[in-house]
């Protein structure tokens, strides 16, 4: 049985699971015991796009603002969009297995994949195109 989970986290601060076993995906509440044993390790944040602020980050090594999200204080870059959970989780993985704290923003037709910049600023001006 192979149990992964990802937390969401709306406005009421429900946690829900995504559990696959024998290849079928389940969505778990946080009160399912299955989900309580197997998220601890597993889970990744789901973020409502209401929790988070859009904006433009400054990275010191980057000579020009990128997309980012703050959330609880924290900038996110821009990764990228996934329309599967599986492919998203897998990408996810890879960050953090090198050390990397992720989050997940759900869109309309998929996930989209954001990483921690510790040491990103604010951009001061817009980015114009």
């Amino acid at each position: 049985m192979g149990v992964s989970s990802i937390r969401t986290k709306g406005r009421s601060n429900q946690v829900f699971g995504f559990a696959t076993i024998a290849g079928e995906a389940f969505m778990l509440d946080s009160s399912d015991p299955l989900f309580m044993a197997e998220s601890a390790a597993t889970s990744l944040a789901i973020l409502d796009q209401r929790l988070v602020k859009r904006c433009h980050i400054q990275l010191p090594d980057m000579p020009n603002p990128m997309s980012a999200i703050c959330y609880q204080g924290c900038f996110y870059s821009y990764v990228r969009f996934f329309p599967s959970l599986e492919t998203a989780q897998k990408a996810a993985g890879r960050l953090l297995t090198k050390g990397n704290a992720v989050v997940f923003t759900q869109v309309a037709k998929g996930l989209v994949l954001w990483v921690l910049e510790a040491e990103a600023q604010l951009a001061s001006k817009p980015v114009v195109r």
